[in-house]
């Protein structure tokens, strides 16, 4: 007959054993389930990415529709002035502001044909070639994005004042008179 403690051993091991096995079930179904999940979240994330490119090309290409009639009509603009700079400041100026307007013009025409992708393929090969002059050309942009912002910002304001009663001091001043 085998000892107590030989069968309370015997017994530990083949519970343990039992634990094991059933641990180990879970353990892979529990590894499956993450598999899964895991592929589920990458479909996902694969999804979105190609609805947010569509999504950036859709208003890369209305931006560029807009400013290709932006141009268009500073073209026009600066053709229709250039006979009065002529006039003015002589035919060499004139020349000069007829060939602004149709450098402007052919900018429009190149944004207005070219697709967003063929647009940003010129945009690296021009960095690629000239990257000191790339580097002026942001800088410069972002001078002018700034000044606009703020000068809208400034009429914005003004204009919230204006109209807002509470801003406004209009009441009489000492004198007896309002602003």
């Amino acid at each position: 007959m085998a000892s107590k403690p030989e069968t309370l051993q015997d017994d530990s091991e083949e519970t343990g054993a039992q634990a094991s096995a059933e641990n180990g079930g879970i353990a892979d179904k529990f590894r499956s389930q993450l598999g899964d999940l895991g592929s589920h979240a990458t479909a996902k994330v694969s999804e979105l990415r190609g609805q947010a490119t569509d999504q950036v090309f859709s208003l890369a290409a209305q931006g560029k529709d807009r400013a290709s009639e932006t141009l268009d009509g500073a073209a026009k603009l600066i053709a229709d002035t250039a006979q009065q700079i002529e006039e003015r400041l002589g035919e060499n100026f004139g020349g000069y502001a007829r060939q602004a307007s149709d450098a402007v013009g052919g900018l429009a025409a190149t944004l207005r044909t070219k697709e967003v992708d063929e647009l940003l393929d010129d945009a690296r090969e021009f960095v690629k070639r000239s990257p000191a002059l790339a580097v002026g050309a942001a800088a410069a942009a972002g001078f002018l994005i700034a000044r606009v912002i703020k000068a809208g910002s400034t009429t914005l304001e003004g204009t919230a004042q204006a109209l807002d009663p509470a801003k406004r001091d209009d009441r009489p001043k000492a004198n007896g008179k309002a602003d």
